[in-house]
């Protein structure tokens, strides 16, 4: 919210930067956790949904080549089967008001890295709370 009256004009005018450059950066949290959720939906389940792990890793690997070649960094098979996992981790996680609560990519790539839901939905929980 914006400072009123007897405010330094500067002052304002800095909030409406600040307010701006975190709102952009909420925006592109939120876009960046949809393509990672997208993207590991659609290769769970079109690509691994057979369950035949040689010809999986095959794919995922052309895959990570031709999404970086495309696109640069961040497409590694590493990477994508982080995404695999977050789909299939967090299903529904664009489905809920949950939205509202979301962590940035970073918070979700170090809870995935824990294998109890539980502990992982409490840590998560955690985080948000911590802000």
């Amino acid at each position: 919210m914006l400072p009123l009256e007897g405010a330094n004009v500067f002052d304002v005018l800095a909030s409406i930067v600040e307010e701006s450059r975190n709102a952009a950066i909420r925006a592109v949290n939120v876009t960046l956790l949809h393509r990672n959720h997208l993207l590991g939906k659609r290769i769970s389940e079109e690509i691994l949904k057979d369950g035949r792990a040689d010809y999986g890793a095959e794919i995922i690997s052309k895959l990570s080549t031709f999404l970086t070649e495309k696109y640069g960094g961040g497409f590694e098979k590493s990477s994508l089967y982080l995404f695999v996992r977050f789909y299939q981790s967090l299903p529904e996680i664009f489905d809920t008001a949950y939205q509202q609560s979301l962590l940035s990519w970073s918070h979700y790539r170090v809870l995935l890295g824990v294998d109890s839901s539980l502990t992982r939905s409490y840590y998560e929980k955690e985080a948000i709370i911590s802000g």
